[in-house]
């Protein structure tokens, strides 16, 4: 647990991080705590994992859903990386199958995401590749964000 406070709180405190995320920068050790703790139940308003390498463990950022809204069954997609793994294509390994656990193990019928604009490009190929029975995808742009909604349609 020390050693996840610590890189909770590298990844956290990171004002790059934080401006891309959007949060608030931590500014203790006790805010990683804190967030960990939040983050520790699987049916609160959110849930978040460690990326981690496969083989090392060693550990890259956080992803999960926030926001989630179990009545309407969707959820917004977000995640962190600290800057030493930014453009090694780890969120692209681990976006789909965040979207494969949020639609198959949560049910959720619509993911949404907000993203920087220079991914956008590459996440939608990666999308209209993914093996979703049928799904609508779309997007917005507005001061310098994308809003982008992926919805999973069941077919009976």
């Amino acid at each position: 647990m020390i050693e996840d406070v610590h890189d909770i709180f590298q990844l956290f405190s990171d004002p790059e991080t934080m401006r891309l995320d959007g949060g608030q920068m931590m500014v203790n050790m006790d805010e990683a705590a804190q967030l960990i703790y939040a983050y520790s139940s699987f049916y609160g308003p959110a849930v978040r994992w460690a990326i981690t390498g496969r083989e090392s463990n060693v550990f890259y950022g956080t992803a999960g859903f926030h926001h989630i809204d179990y009545f309407s069954n969707k959820a917004e997609l977000g995640g962190e990386l600290l800057k030493k793994y930014w453009n090694l294509g780890i969120a692209s390994e681990a976006f789909p199958a965040l979207l494969d656990f949020g639609f198959d193990n949560m049910a959720f019928n619509r993911i949404e995401a907000r993203l920087c604009p220079r991914k956008i490009k590459a996440l939608f190929e990666q999308l209209n590749a993914h093996p979703l029975k049928k799904k609508a995808i779309s997007g917005s742009f507005k001061g310098g964000v994308t809003n982008m909604s992926i919805s999973k349609f069941i077919v009976y």
